[in-house]
């Protein structure tokens, strides 16, 4: 529903006023900072200190912060001393981190709550924490340019931006402070364009009180009061591309809250492409993070199952259609035989998550095969395995869930494995098919030389597990390449579990990833890895060239603002037929990073890429997931996509990262909305930091 706001124009009626643009003026004291001069820069007390270019004012009552060209100032009123809080003089950027390192473009417009200032930064909205001293972006607004004015109420900010949706004109705008999610355009009752987006000719002032806004327009010397009847919802969130966008669930709650999530694309956006991971801490620790990527409805769909002992699968499905879903299932052994059949009706809007033992499935364990079904209507369904280790912690891995309209008869490759120093790995593969399926296994090592080589066979709707291990002292890590010879390729994914003092701690899957000449990745990093600090981020990638030739990829960065350039650009270079997996930090050419959009290239269409997350928890265990790498060549589609699954509180969290899938994202704009449901359909109010 839009959000109308009833308008009021008073003709603002002012003497001349006389700007000061280097100085701040005390009422009876003359000059209380700077000198009206040559723009310079200096920190200083009173009129020692200098300004280059100010824009900006906001104080606290103890003290004035003065945007001043790309840098935020502060004056202490009583001693009417100035320092440069935050940014450099000569050092432009969007750098978040500490008041020493961070960096600023044009700060225009400035905000605070007392404990943290908020600073328009071009079309970005940058938070400086003034008690811990660190600075970060809290949202990208959709601006063509600059966002003018900027106030808030502690739990949203205010300001307006020009943007050429619906048409070019100063546009209003709500942002939530927690989320960084915008609003859609703020929409007017009593504008002479009743019921259309409230615009702007011109503005420089924003301000609020009970309830209501009030806004200055110098266009036409006006100033407007704006009372609104609720305020404009907060679900859309703009990313400027190539970029990102990383939000996760505070897990606050007590109680598991589960549900599923639709991210909907905007008119004239770019496609997205995103992903989510799961955390569980138990204890006060990590114990185990999984990856699962959005993905579109499906009709039908089929899965690796297990149930025995301390491993167990489970299924989620959701129904993102207003009508019922009749699901029908059965269950598939190591021979290719059917059993146990059912089905259950999933209502309109509606989720279901279980493990294939419990009810409506009631697979009779153990179970080694798959799990099929077949939906009336499209559904997205996501798979998970569990898996107890022997601290009795429940470690989760996702799993490929086989979409059986799409089969191909072309080769299959899995990206990485690791075997060996406390790695294993398990490579299954499912059969898509009713007929009988075989083929080859080549393992691709870094060289290319020396492949070894099986074979597979794999009745029809059925699956098949080959393990892989080595010594204690040697870790072998390379890529699966699946060749089909009879019928069609298999699913494939790479299942690699670590094992510390005889106690798992970690386990991963990697899916097969088609070949492309260029892929999309998200990747971070945080803390000090190298010491093995709790909490501690290092992310890598895995890449395999396909060809008989060999190939140099570049790995080429952003920051969320479309910044190139400021990690660097990297080159690797991989043999023909062979495989390499780094840290990012490790590639020549690139710089640390905290959280960066990537772009990792070659001149042939014949790689295979995938993002790799490794994390210290608070017990000094390595924890390890993957991340998706979306191929450029993604055919552009702006339908919605699903997270089939998410949980939050007790003990869980869910990081929901959205990005630009395909070439067209580079230099156009992703706008998407991502809404929550609860497992009935209702919405569903998450926490978002």
């Amino acid at each position: 529903m839009k959000t109308h706001l009833l308008l009021f124009a008073v003709l603002m009626f002012a003497s001349p006023v006389m700007y000061a643009q280097n100085t701040i003026e005390a009422y009876n004291t003359g000059v209380l900072a700077g000198r009206s001069s040559t723009p310079m820069i200096a920190d200083g007390i009173g009129e020692d200190a200098r300004f280059e270019s100010i824009t900006a004012i906001w104080g606290d009552g103890s003290n004035l912060y003065v945007a001043d060209s790309i840098a935020v100032r502060q004056l202490n009123i009583a001693s009417q001393e100035v320092t440069t809080l935050a940014g450099a003089f000569g050092a432009f950027g969007t750098i978040d981190g500490p008041l020493e390192s961070a960096r600023f473009r044009f700060p225009t417009a400035l905000w605070g709550d007392g404990a943290t200032l908020y600073v328009g930064d071009l079309n970005l909205i940058r938070a400086i924490s003034l008690d811990t001293g660190m600075v970060r972006t809290v949202a990208s607004a959709p601006a063509v340019g600059t966002v003018y004015g900027l106030w808030g109420n502690g739990n949203s900010l205010y300001t307006f931006a020009v943007t050429g949706s619906p048409i070019a004109h100063l546009y209003l705008y709500r942002i939530g402070i927690a989320t960084g999610e915008i609003s859609e355009v703020v929409h007017g009752a009593g504008d002479p364009d009743t019921g259309l987006p409230i615009f702007f000719a011109g503005a420089g002032g924003i301000w609020g009180n009970n309830g209501n806004l009030f806004v200055t327009d110098d266009s036409d010397n006006t100033l407007r009061r704006l009372t609104p009847d609720s305020p404009p919802p907060l679900t859309r969130v703009e990313i400027t591309n190539p970029g990102y966008s990383s939000r996760t669930t505070t897990g606050a709650p007590v109680i598991v809250s589960a549900g599923y999530a639709r991210i909907t694309a905007s008119p004239g956006s770019v496609t997205p492409a995103g992903f989510a991971v799961f955390a569980l801490r138990q204890n006060g620790g990590l114990i185990s993070e999984a990856s699962v990527p959005a993905t579109h409805p499906i009709r039908s769909g089929r899965i690796s199952a297990s149930a025995a002992g301390v491993v167990n699968t489970g299924i989620a499905i959701a129904n993102p259609d207003s009508a019922s879903a009749t699901i029908a299932f059965y269950f598939t052994d190591a021979t290719g035989r059917n059993y146990r059949d059912g089905s259950f009706m999933l209502a309109g809007g509606a989720q279901l998550s279980r493990f294939l033992t419990e009810e409506p499935f009631n697979g009779p364990a153990p179970i080694d095969g798959t799990f099929t079904f077949l939906s009336s209507i499209p559904v997205s369904a996501v798979a998970l395995r569990g898996y107890i280790n022997e601290r009795s912690e429940f470690l989760m891995t996702t799993m490929p869930v086989v979409d059986l309209s799409r089969q191909s008869t072309a080769p299959v490759t899995v990206t990485h494995f690791a075997a060996g120093g406390g790695w294993i790995t398990e490579l299954v593969l499912v059969n898509p098919s009713d007929q009988p399926i075989s083929g080859s296994m080549r393992l691709l090592g870094a060289t290319g030389a020396g492949a070894s080589t099986s074979s597979y066979a794999i009745p029809g709707r059925s699956s098949q597990q080959v393990r892989f291990e080595a010594g204690a002292d040697i870790i072998a890590t390379g890529a699966i390449r699946v060749i089909p010879q009879t019928g069609a390729a298999p699913s494939a994914v790479c299942i690699f579990s670590f094992v510390r003092n005889e106690v798992r701690v970690s386990e991963a899957s990697v899916p097969d990833v088609p070949v492309a000449s260029a892929f999309h990745l998200y990747a971070e990093t945080a803390g000090n890895f190298f010491n093995g600090s709790p909490g501690s981020v290092r992310s890598g990638l895995a890449v395999t060239n396909t060809s008989a030739t060999p190939v140099d990829v570049t790995v080429e960065t952003t920051d969320p603002q479309r910044n190139p350039g400021l990690g660097g650009v990297g080159t690797l270079h991989v043999d023909a037929m062979a495989h390499v997996s780094v840290f990012l930090d490790e590639i020549p050419g690139l710089v640390p990073f905290g959280a960066r959009f990537f772009r990792i290239s070659s001149a042939t269409p014949s790689i295979s890429v995938v993002g790799l997350r490794g994390r210290y928890n608070e017990r000094g265990d390595f924890l390890i997931t993957t991340t998706p790498a979306i191929p450029e060549d993604t055919t552009p589609d702006i339908q919605p996509l699903l997270f089939a699954h998410i949980v939050n509180g007790g003990g869980y969290t869910t990081q929901f990262v959205t990005f630009g899938a395909t070439a067209q994202s580079i230099g156009t704009g992703l706008s998407v909305t991502t809404e929550y449901f609860n497992q009935t359909g209702a919405p569903m109010v998450l926490a978002i930091r």
